[in-house]
């Protein structure tokens, strides 16, 4: 006669109820997420994938990386110049996607110089924070090449292009930093309160090197990267600031609210400074 067992399937799986299994749990979570920092956490801070454009883009050029890749750029010139804009885009777009924005600011006096991260658009490679860092000096340079003095270049990071821009201001001169929708850091987008050893485009701890102007821009209703990350870079920026948060807003739908507002506050701060 064969002997049937049911199995307990909550006692096999969580085991038997202790204290001491109370706190293991928490222990392999701390574990679990940092392998996940470790190994997997550029594939989950770049997750685009395809590219919006073709080799029509308006202002499409190529600058070579010293490892021998393709860095996609648009370049576009504004009628009644102001300034240049260096455009560090967000995590889920590439230049084809900024084409109504560049126009705008374009139209605004703006002129523009945005790239798109390696494995992003038409630029071959695949991104890593080191390599945004690496790619936002060869935009740098080609600013200057383009006959741009320090004086005349704004640095702009959206979301996580506020890493790139960051990092560059921290290390290069510029006439002021624009963050939109920025993140303190990477990781703390999720974990709230730094629980790592390590994280990803610390903003936070680079902003105090900033030596130019800084502004802000941030819906208060933000889902994805609160605005309380943007308090953090404002309280502990030394410099002469400012932040402008659009009421209503969130992270994506920034351009779709009235922001003739906000660009008198942008343009009145970037020619005071």
């Amino acid at each position: 006669m064969v002997h049937h067992t049911s199995i307990n399937w909550h006692r096999f799986l969580l085991g038997k109820f202790s204290l001491k299994r109370l706190l293991f749990f928490p222990l392999i979570f701390c574990v679990a997420l940092f392998i996940m920092g470790a190994c997997f956490s550029e594939r989950l801070i770049f997750p685009y994938r395809g590219c919006s454009y073709d080799k029509d883009l308006m202002g499409l050029d190529f600058i070579d990386s010293k490892d021998g890749h393709k860095i996609a750029i648009s370049y576009q010139q504004a009628s009644q110049e102001k300034c240049l804009i260096l455009y560090f885009h967000g995590n889920g777009e590439d230049l084809g996607h900024l084409t109504g924005l560049l126009e705008f600011l374009n139209q605004q006096g703006y002129s523009t110089l945005a790239l798109d991260y390696r494995g992003y658009g038409l630029s071959t490679g695949t991104p890593t924070e080191k390599t945004t860092y690496q790619d936002a000096d060869l935009l740098y340079e080609k600013a200057q090449d383009l006959g741009y003095h320090p004086k005349d270049i704004v640095l702009w990071g959206r979301s996580v292009g506020s890493g790139p821009a960051v990092d560059l201001s921290s290390r290069r001169q510029a006439k002021a930093l624009v963050l939109e929708s920025p993140f303190a850091t990477a990781f703390t987008v999720l974990t709230r309160i730094p629980i790592l050893p390590f994280d990803k485009f610390n903003n936070l701890e680079k902003i105090a090197k900033v030596k130019c102007p800084l502004f802000i821009v941030h819906g208060d209703k933000d889902r994805i990267i609160h605005h309380r990350h943007s308090e953090k870079l404002l309280n502990a920026y030394t410099g002469v600031k400012e932040r402008y948060l659009i009421p209503g807003a969130g992270h994506n739908d920034l351009w779709a609210h009235d922001l003739n507002p906000l660009l008198d506050s942008l343009s009145r701060f970037i020619v005071a400074n």
